[in-house]
């Protein structure tokens, strides 16, 4: 996955709401983040919204994220 997220893709710019980004990443690590006694707390007002590559983006935050939960050996606030 890293390698495609650092190949030569032109971005796809668009306009789009952060918190639902956000949102979306942490439904997706819902089991793993329950599984290790990790609460998510998205703290994004809803009205945000970027102009960026959506899905570079969302890798990026996933993979901040998995960083993120190797740490918490012993859960805790995300």
């Amino acid at each position: 996955d890293l390698l495609s997220f650092t190949s030569d893709r032109d971005p796809v710019w668009r306009n789009f709401s952060l918190r639902g980004l956000a949102d979306e990443v942490c439904e997706s690590l819902a089991p793993q983040l329950e599984a290790q006694g990790i609460v998510p707390k998205i703290d994004v007002p809803p009205n945000i919204f970027v102009t960026a590559d959506r899905d570079m983006l969302r890798r990026a935050i996933v993979n901040l994220a998995f960083n993120a939960i190797d740490a918490m050996r012993d859960g805790g606030g995300l």
